[in-house]
């Protein structure tokens, strides 16, 4: 079985957040049709995260704090998407291995 996730924009959300999952995915369902070649679509679920998009952004991907061995990445680091997200932790991964590649 295939899954997909579907991201709503900043707009969208905010002006839906009330609505119910099934109001929800009478306003996307349809247009998702195209993308899903006739799939049909044998369950859903809607998650709400009402306050995840970072307030400032950092320019670096990660940061490293050397002489704690701690580390922090997340889309405050890599922009506020899942990618962002996504690339901040393989950037926070490449330093702690280069870390202990030095060590």
């Amino acid at each position: 079985p295939a899954a997909l996730t579907l991201h709503l924009n900043r707009e969208f959300s905010a002006q839906h957040y009330g609505a119910t999952e099934d109001e929800i995915w009478a306003l996307v369902g349809e247009a998702l049709r195209p993308i899903m070649g006739g799939a049909e679509v044998s369950s859903r679920r809607l998650h709400r995260w009402r306050f995840s998009e970072p307030k400032t952004l950092h320019r670096k991907r990660c940061e490293w704090v050397e002489e704690m061995n701690l580390g922090f990445c997340g889309d405050v680091f890599g922009g506020p998407r899942v990618e962002g997200a996504a690339i901040s932790g393989m950037a926070l991964a490449r330093r702690i291995i280069t870390s202990f590649e030095a060590s």
